[in-house]
């Protein structure tokens, strides 16, 4: 079963790393004027761990859909999850794929505040994919297309689903796999030995 790729990254995310970002570079950038460029360059790791940290927390994290399951990128792995591994979508706390060995969490896709959910009619929960309904037809506050672990449920669930019916999904339980962001780990690594040596020569 071949279908179009599909890739998910919560909308807010880009808009907090970009302020962070932003507001670090603002304070080298201040502190260079004001202090000189010796300060500056002080803090210059702070800073940079700061608009790293902020790029690999809201930025990065993405889940994308293929053919051959959920790749959930998270802050420093990314989980590959075969189809046949999923025994359920969960939205509880954030978007989470249950397997026979472990539950995968996806940093990119929180469940929504309880405004998103105060603010929801009967018609936002109409017309899902089966496999969402609980006990009488409920969902989760997580669930509701408005947020974001609701939005890209309602697509795993749909291409979940289709398989399943299709009995695509029958046979060993497959195991997901991870993939470590060794540069990223590595990159925050170096800027927080930096920053903490920076901060004790301030001292």
């Amino acid at each position: 079963m071949s279908e179009v790729p599909f890739r998910f990254r919560a909308a807010s995310g880009p808009w907090l790393a970009g302020t962070v970002i932003a507001l670090a570079v603002a304070c080298v950038v201040d502190l260079a004027v004001e202090g000189g460029v010796m300060l500056a360059l002080r803090w210059g790791p702070t800073a940079a761990l700061a608009a790293v940290g902020a790029w690999a927390v809201f930025w990065s994290p993405q889940i994308a859909v293929h053919d051959d399951g959920p790749h959930l990128r998270n802050i420093l792995r990314t989980w590959v999850v075969p189809w046949a591994a999923i025994q359920r979508i969960d939205t509880k706390y954030s978007l989470t794929l249950v397997t026979p060995g472990r539950k995968i969490t996806s940093f990119a896709a929180p469940a929504p505040g309880r405004l998103t959910a105060r603010r929801a009619v009967r018609s936002d929960v109409d017309h899902l994919p089966e496999s969402t309904y609980g006990p009488g037809r409920s969902v989760r506050p997580g669930d509701l297309p408005a947020g974001p672990s609701g939005q890209i449920a309602i697509v795993l669930r749909e291409r979940w689903e289709a398989r399943r019916d299709a009995d695509d999904l029958d046979g060993p339980s497959p195991t997901p796999t991870a993939v470590w962001h060794r540069g990223i780990a590595a990159t925050l690594g170096v800027l927080a030995v930096a920053a903490a040596a920076a901060a004790a020569l301030i001292r």
